[in-house]
């Protein structure tokens, strides 16, 4: 596989090539002239920095020669890391594929099934809104995006009057707080709140407590893909050119490196400057150290990528936007997983955390936070078709079930679970008709 020139790299070396010392008459300064090109994983070992590079610079000067390369230094943060396509197009995935799922209380009652517990106040909230002004499609929207970028997501729930009247999202991290008795609080700029009242979901914990988000976790990664962004900007905004190095005969002062970079970009870096003939500043000579950018080399960074995404969110490559080696049957097969590996263990959390705090002792005995999956889970029209016809003629299933898992509307006498073809069973004994008696 190609691999790009990597920012992370590229500052180590530069910090190992030039001490932050004063300037020497042995020394030479070297200025970058075009962002740097992707080299290949194997020349990118052996090549190293050019033997003109081996002076000292100071600290401004090796940032000036990032700059001048077109590396952006920046860290890698929620925000920098929701600007690669796939990482945001798998967040969005997930989150809009639990924030539409049918959400709800539910009730055992005493026949041994369940209904809707319409009457308890977080139904109404998870049906429509659980604060004036986040809907309940957002407010879980949200709670998975949060919990890809922190690692874990914070929702304190107001009551008024004994009643449970709406859920706030705080964006900041509390610190966790054991006060008298035991008891634990989160404490918000300043406001402690009992954790009992505290919604804390989380994944990636590596102690049950606090949650790691894909960023700090996987930042090495998310550094290279960056970079290879970085890079295809930069080089496409040079209009192709490979990245050089002009070495001045004498020293030079960070200042003098400047204004002699400022002058080389001006009159020779540039989409517009393409093709045409520049001339070197007397006393400088021209050192090419890059190479030229083949489609295939984006492609396959862009391949790499996604599969790493991939491989962080638990999102399938078909799922952004990689279409290789898919087929109608393991675009089904992919759909399952996706629910099973990815979507569930989520809810799960989720379901678990509600469901532990948002009801009084008594009603946890009986009431429960439940999403349903099954729509995710029902395949095509013909496998569906098949299920429910296995279903009804076992007696497991009335009609009127089958039409309300399709959105239709039940029919009088749609309630039995007769067997429609027990009908067609013939005893052992019973002969064909028109066979001798």
């Amino acid at each position: 596989m190609t691999a790009t020139v990597n920012k992370v790299g590229v500052l180590k070396r530069l910090e190992s090539a030039f001490l932050p010392s004063a300037w020497t008459a042995e020394g030479r300064t070297s200025v970058a002239t075009t962002a740097a090109a992707p080299t290949r994983a194997t020349e990118r070992r052996s090549t190293g920095l050019p033997t003109e590079l081996k002076g000292n610079m100071d600290g401004p000067t090796v940032a000036m020669l990032l700059k001048g390369w077109g590396f952006d230094v920046s860290q890698v943060t929620e925000s920098t890391a929701q600007s690669i396509p796939a990482f945001n197009r798998a967040i969005e995935v997930v989150a809009s594929q639990i924030a539409s799922l049918p959400v709800g209380v539910f009730v055992d009652t005493e026949d041994g099934g369940n209904r809707a517990a319409v009457e308890h106040p977080l139904h109404d909230m998870l049906q429509f809104r659980v604060h004036p002004l986040v809907n309940s499609y957002d407010f879980r929207a949200a709670v998975v995006r949060q919990l890809f970028l922190k690692g874990e997501c914070f929702v304190i729930m107001r009551y008024a009057g004994g009643d449970l009247r709406r859920l706030e999202m705080p964006t900041i991290r509390p610190e966790v707080v054991e006060g008298r008795g035991g008891k634990f609080h989160y404490v918000f700029e300043g406001e402690a709140v009992d954790s009992a009242n505290v919604l804390h979901f989380k994944i990636n914990s590596a102690d049950g407590v606090r949650g790691q988000g894909s960023v700090a976790l996987f930042r090495a990664t998310f550094e290279r893909i960056l970079a290879e962004i970085e890079l295809g900007r930069v080089y496409f905004t040079n209009a192709g050119q490979v990245s050089g190095l002009l070495v001045p005969d004498q020293p030079m002062n960070p200042k003098q490196a400047e204004q002699a970079m400022a002058v080389w970009n001006g009159q020779n870096v540039g989409k517009e400057k393409t093709g045409k003939i520049g001339m070197l500043p007397h006393g400088f000579k021209y050192l090419k150290i890059g190479s030229t950018m083949s489609d295939n080399q984006m492609a396959e960074a862009r391949k790499a990528t996604i599969q790493d995404i991939a491989n962080i969110t638990g999102v399938d490559a078909l799922l952004l936007g990689s279409l290789e080696g898919s087929t109608f049957n393991n675009v089904e097969e992919s759909n399952r997983k996706f629910v099973q590996f990815t979507l569930r263990p989520i809810i799960k959390l989720i379901e678990d955390e509600m469901n532990s705090k948002c009801f009084s002792t008594e009603e946890r005995r009986t009431h429960y936070v439940r999403f349903n999956v099954d729509g995710l889970l029902r395949g095509d029209t013909k496998s569906r078709g098949t299920f429910y016809a296995v279903m009804r003629n076992v007696g497991a299933m009335s009609p009127n079930e089958i039409r309300a898992l399709e959105n239709m509307a039940p029919y009088e006498g749609g309630d039995r679970y007769d067997m429609p073809l027990a009908s067609n069973v013939k005893p052992e004994n019973e002969k064909p008709i028109g066979q001798d008696q």
